[in-house]
């Protein structure tokens, strides 16, 4: 198993935490299990993921994605700092 730590900087938080929810099913699908969420405890702006998947190659083909990855952009989301933990 494949442990992802990601941090984002985020417009606005509410919004993105919406949307992330509302991709639950998508995540689901893709074998993706969430294992935490939230905010920064002092930059309500930055975005914290936990995930786990079941191979770092299916963690890299998520996080490639370019339709993630165009999302992203839309929203104005970048990514701070991305971890990859390998178990």
């Amino acid at each position: 198993m494949t442990t992802i730590i990601s941090k984002l900087r985020v417009p606005d938080y509410g919004r993105w935490a919406g949307q992330f929810e509302a991709g639950a099913k998508s995540r689901e699908d893709f074998g993706v299990e969430v294992l935490a969420f939230g905010h920064d405890e002092s930059d309500h702006h930055v975005a914290i993921v936990i995930l786990r998947v079941e191979s770092e190659s299916k963690g890299r083909l998520l996080l490639e994605n370019p339709i993630l990855q165009k999302n992203l952009k839309d929203e104005g989301i970048t990514p701070i700092e991305i971890t990859i933990i390998e178990q």
